[in-house]
Protein backbone atom coordinates (compact mmCIF):
# COMPACT_ATOMS: atom_id res chain seq x y z
CA UNK A 1 0.00 0.00 0.00
CA UNK A 2 1.22 3.49 -0.79
CA UNK A 3 0.19 6.73 0.82
CA UNK A 4 -0.37 9.89 -1.20
CA UNK A 5 3.31 10.75 -0.96
CA UNK A 6 4.38 7.48 -2.55
CA UNK A 7 5.77 6.06 0.68
CA UNK A 8 4.94 2.55 1.75
CA UNK A 9 2.55 2.21 4.68
CA UNK A 10 2.71 -0.48 7.34
CA UNK A 11 0.52 -3.57 7.18
CA UNK A 12 -2.17 -1.74 9.11
CA UNK A 13 -2.14 0.93 6.39
CA UNK A 14 -4.46 3.85 6.93
CA UNK A 15 -5.59 2.54 10.29
CA UNK A 16 -1.97 2.71 11.47
CA UNK A 17 -1.66 6.28 10.30
CA UNK A 18 -4.95 7.24 11.95
CA UNK A 19 -3.92 5.42 15.13
CA UNK A 20 -0.82 7.62 15.34
CA UNK A 21 -2.95 10.75 15.24
CA UNK A 22 -5.33 9.31 17.81
CA UNK A 23 -2.47 8.48 20.17
CA UNK A 24 -1.39 12.12 19.78
CA UNK A 25 -4.86 13.20 20.98
CA UNK A 26 -6.84 13.74 17.79
CA UNK A 27 -10.41 12.47 18.26
CA UNK A 28 -11.49 12.15 14.62
CA UNK A 29 -9.63 11.86 11.33
CA UNK A 30 -11.00 12.22 7.81
CA UNK A 31 -8.79 10.46 5.28
CA UNK A 32 -8.91 8.84 1.87
CA UNK A 33 -8.09 5.24 1.05
CA UNK A 34 -6.79 6.10 -2.42
CA UNK A 35 -5.34 9.08 -4.23
CA UNK A 36 -8.07 11.42 -5.38
CA UNK A 37 -8.05 14.40 -7.70
CA UNK A 38 -7.61 17.86 -6.27
CA UNK A 39 -11.05 18.97 -7.48
CA UNK A 40 -13.03 16.39 -5.52
CA UNK A 41 -10.82 16.82 -2.44
CA UNK A 42 -11.34 20.59 -2.42
CA UNK A 43 -15.09 20.17 -2.98
CA UNK A 44 -15.27 17.64 -0.12
CA UNK A 45 -13.44 20.05 2.23
CA UNK A 46 -15.69 23.00 1.29
CA UNK A 47 -18.89 21.03 1.90
CA UNK A 48 -17.57 19.31 5.05
CA UNK A 49 -16.51 22.56 6.71
CA UNK A 50 -19.80 24.23 5.71
CA UNK A 51 -21.64 21.57 7.72
CA UNK A 52 -19.22 21.91 10.65
CA UNK A 53 -19.64 25.71 10.66
CA UNK A 54 -23.40 25.18 10.85
CA UNK A 55 -22.92 23.28 14.14
CA UNK A 56 -23.26 19.70 12.87
CA UNK A 57 -21.27 16.90 14.46
CA UNK A 58 -18.20 15.56 12.69
CA UNK A 59 -20.02 12.33 11.88
CA UNK A 60 -23.12 14.05 10.50
CA UNK A 61 -20.96 16.50 8.52
CA UNK A 62 -19.01 13.61 7.01
CA UNK A 63 -22.12 11.62 6.06
CA UNK A 64 -23.93 14.66 4.68
CA UNK A 65 -20.86 15.67 2.66
CA UNK A 66 -20.83 12.25 0.96
CA UNK A 67 -24.55 12.62 0.21
CA UNK A 68 -24.03 16.12 -1.16
CA UNK A 69 -21.15 14.97 -3.39
CA UNK A 70 -23.27 12.13 -4.78
CA UNK A 71 -25.91 14.68 -5.84
CA UNK A 72 -23.42 16.67 -7.93
CA UNK A 73 -23.17 15.42 -11.49
CA UNK A 74 -19.37 15.70 -11.72
CA UNK A 75 -18.83 13.79 -8.43
CA UNK A 76 -21.66 11.24 -8.39
CA UNK A 77 -19.37 8.41 -9.54
CA UNK A 78 -18.37 5.93 -6.84
CA UNK A 79 -14.71 6.70 -7.57
CA UNK A 80 -15.15 10.28 -6.35
CA UNK A 81 -16.69 9.76 -2.91
CA UNK A 82 -16.21 6.14 -1.76
CA UNK A 83 -12.57 6.59 -0.78
CA UNK A 84 -13.31 9.09 2.02
CA UNK A 85 -13.31 7.54 5.50
CA UNK A 86 -13.84 8.81 9.03
CA UNK A 87 -11.78 7.28 11.82
CA UNK A 88 -12.42 7.91 15.50
CA UNK A 89 -15.06 9.61 17.56
CA UNK A 90 -17.28 11.73 15.30
CA UNK A 91 -20.11 12.64 17.66
CA UNK A 92 -18.48 15.92 18.67
CA UNK A 93 -19.15 19.33 17.16
CA UNK A 94 -16.33 21.76 16.53
CA UNK A 95 -16.28 25.49 16.92
CA UNK A 96 -15.12 26.75 13.52
CA UNK A 97 -13.93 30.34 13.46
CA UNK A 98 -14.63 32.37 10.33
CA UNK A 99 -11.62 34.27 9.10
Amino acid sequence: HLCGLGRSLTRSGHLGLARGFMIAGVHAIVATLTNLGTDVSVEFAKIFYKHLRNGSTISYSFTQTIRDLKKQYEYKSLDNWSSFVLFGYGSESLKILNT
